[in-house]
């Protein structure tokens, strides 16, 4: 079994949801995990060596949605980014590249938090940068 950085969640009887906030960027910025389609909050607490209920509690409390709304929220964050570094890349290598199944998955995350479709969205961003 493989042995994880393990957290400490409590301290003092205090719920600690700014060291499980560190360890998830820490994870999800130099180990990339939002790339993979499998990742579950299960999975991720396992890595954190942890519970899903401290995870969720942690991204409740700082971000005011669920695991999966935060994770969604980040990939179209990631998305964002490559589109910018990449403005030729087709909405499967988008999708690929940010961690969702699929380029009709990304699709509708990303019209459900920008408001508007991906490709909608690079072009309007390349007009005003006009």
């Amino acid at each position: 079994m493989v042995k994880y950085k393990k957290i400490r969640v409590q301290q003092d009887g205090e719920f600690q949801s700014e060291k499980i906030l560190e360890r998830l960027t820490e994870l999800m910025e130099e180990e990339q995990l939002f790339q993979d389609v499998t990742l579950t909050i299960e999975s991720l607490a396992e890595r954190m060596s942890t519970n899903r209920t401290y995870v969720s509690k942690a991204v409740n409390e700082n971000y005011a949605m669920s695991f999966r709304q935060w994770l969604n929220s980040y990939r179209i964050e990631k998305s964002i980014q490559y589109m910018l570094k990449n403005p030729a890349a087709n909405q499967d290598e988008i999708a690929k590249a940010s961690g969702f199944l699929s380029a009709s998955a990304f699709n509708h995350k990303f019209k459900a938090v920008t408001g508007t479709s991906p490709r909608l969205w690079l072009v309007e961003k390349a007009v005003g940068a006009k």
